[in-house]
C-alpha cells in the first residue's frame, strides 16, 4: 500500500507553511491581509511570513524608518497593548479592533481623525502634530497622559478624564479649556491657543503650567503660586483673592566683562522682590539653582560672576520671577528664561551652585 500522508522534508517552503500556520492559527503576512506595502515588509522582517495575532502585543516602527501610509490589517492584533509609529506619513489608523491598547504613539502623521472610542483600556495618547480637527476622549477613563498638540482642535473637552496627570494641547484654536474635573493634573501644557481665560484654582497638585501665546486677560491660580508656570506680560493673575506679580516685559543679559553677566529687567509695580536662577545641564543631568532672593522689588538689576573651570558643565541661562509677600504667604510669578548664546571657549560655573540638587524633569513631548 501506498501511504498517502505528505513526508514533510519533502515539501515545499509554501505548503511547510501553510501546514504549520494551520497548526498554530497562524495569518500569513499578504496584501489580503496588509495591503500596505511597507506595513507588511514591516511586519515580514519582524515576524516571518506568518504570524501568530495574539502573541504580537508591541509594535514599534521606528521613527523614519519607512513611509506607512495606513496600518490596515492592525486588527488581527486584538492583544496589542502598545503602538508606537511617529512621523511615518501615516494617513489614517482604525484601532476600533484593538480594545487591549494602553499605549498610542502616533505623532508627526496626516491624520485627520482619530476614534479612541472602542480604546477604553488606553492610559497614554500621544498624537501631537497631525491634522485632526476633533478628538472625543469621553470614553476614556483611564487616560492619564494626553498630547494633542499642534492639531487644528476647537474644542477639547476633558470633563470626563479624571485619571489626567499630563495634558498637552498647545499649537490649536482652543478658545476655552475646563480642566476644573481634572484634580490630579501635574503638567498642563496649553500656550498657543486663543484662550481668554484659565481657571487652574482645581488642580492643587500642578507643577508645570505653560499658557503664554494666547489671549490670555485673566490667570486664576490655587493657593499654591510656588510651582513652575509660565505665561505672557499682560496677564492678570489672581490667588486666593490676591493679585500676583505678572510676566516681564523684557528680561536682557549682557556680558559686560569676562564671565561677568549683568540681568535687567523692568521692575514690577506690585512685587516685593524677585527670584533668580541658573540653569546648569551636563549630558543629560539639568538642575535650575536658585543663585539669589533680591528682596526689594524696586530693583531691576543683577550682576553675576562666574569662575574658569575643568568642570564639564556650561552656563546655559537663567530664569526670574517676582513675588508678592501678603502677610507670612508668598505670591509667585511666573517665570521668564533668559540666554546668553555668544559662548567661547571657556566653560564658566558659577560659584556657590550646588550641582547635586535634583536635576529639573523635562517634559518630552512638545510644549
Amino acid at each position: 500500500a501506498v501511504s498517502l500522508v505528505p513526508v514533510m522534508g519533502m515539501m515545499t517552503d509554501d505548503a511547510v507553511g501553510m501546514v504549520e500556520a494551520k497548526a498554530a492559527e497562524k495569518i500569513p503576512i499578504d496584501e489580503a491581509h496588509f495591503p500596505d506595502d511597507n506595513f507588511r515588509a514591516f511586519l515580514i522582517e519582524e515576524y516571518g511570513r506568518y504570524v501568530d495575532p495574539s502573541s504580537v502585543t508591541d509594535i514599534w516602527i521606528e521613527l523614519g524608518s519607512t513611509e506607512i501610509e495606513s496600518l490596515a490589517g492592525i486588527e488581527y492584533f486584538t492583544e496589542l497593548d502598545f503602538l508606537g509609529c511617529e512621523d511615518i506619513g501615516l494617513k489614517e489608523l482604525d484601532i476600533s479592533k484593538n480594545t487591549s491598547l494602553t499605549g498610542l504613539y502616533c505623532p508627526q502623521n496626516n491624520l485627520t481623525s482619530l476614534d479612541v472610542s472602542q480604546n477604553l483600556a488606553l492610559t497614554e495618547l500621544i498624537c501631537w502634530e497631525n491634522d485632526l480637527t476633533s478628538l472625543d476622549i469621553s470614553n476614556n477613563s483611564y487616560l492619564g497622559l494626553v498630547d494633542c498638540g499642534y492639531n487644528n482642535l476647537s474644542t477639547l473637552d476633558v470633563s470626563r478624564n479624571s485619571a489626567l496627570t499630563d495634558l498637552g494641547c498647545s499649537g490649536n484654536n482652543l478658545s476655552s479649556l475646563d480642566v476644573s474635573k481634572n484634580i490630579d493634573l501635574i503638567w498642563l501644557s496649553c500656550s498657543d491657543n486663543n484662550l481668554s481665560s484659565l481657571d487652574v484654582r482645581n488642580n492643587p497638585s500642578l507643577e508645570y503650567l505653560y499658557c503664554g501665546d494666547n489671549a490670555l486677560k485673566q490667570l486664576l491660580l490655587g493657593e499654591n503660586t510656588d510651582f513652575e508656570y509660565y505665561c505672557d506680560s499682560n496677564v492678570q493673575i489672581i490667588s486666593n483673592g490676591v493679585e500676583c506679580p505678572s510676566g516681564f516685559e523684557y528680561v536682557n543679559i549682557d556680558e559686560i566683562a569676562h564671565g561677568v553677566y549683568q540681568l535687567s529687567w523692568e521692575p514690577s509695580s506690585i512685587a516685593d522682590g524677585y527670584i533668580i536662577e541658573q540653569e546648569l545641564f551636563s549630558d543629560d543631568t539639568e538642575c535650575y539653582t536658585q543663585i539669589a532672593q533680591i528682596e526689594d522689588g524696586r530693583v531691576g538689576t543683577y550682576v553675576v560672576t562666574g569662575e574658569e573651570t575643568d568642570e564639564e558643565y556650561l552656563m546655559a541661562g537663567f530664569r526670574i520671577r517676582a513675588y508678592r509677600k501678603n502677610g507670612s504667604s508668598y505670591f509667585y510669578g511666573p517665570y521668564i528664561d533668559c540666554y546668553y548664546d555668544d559662548y567661547d571657549d571657556d566653560i564658566i560655573l558659577f560659584k556657590d551652585i550646588d550641582v547635586d540638587n535634583p536635576f529639573y524633569d523635562e517634559i518630552y513631548w512638545m510644549v
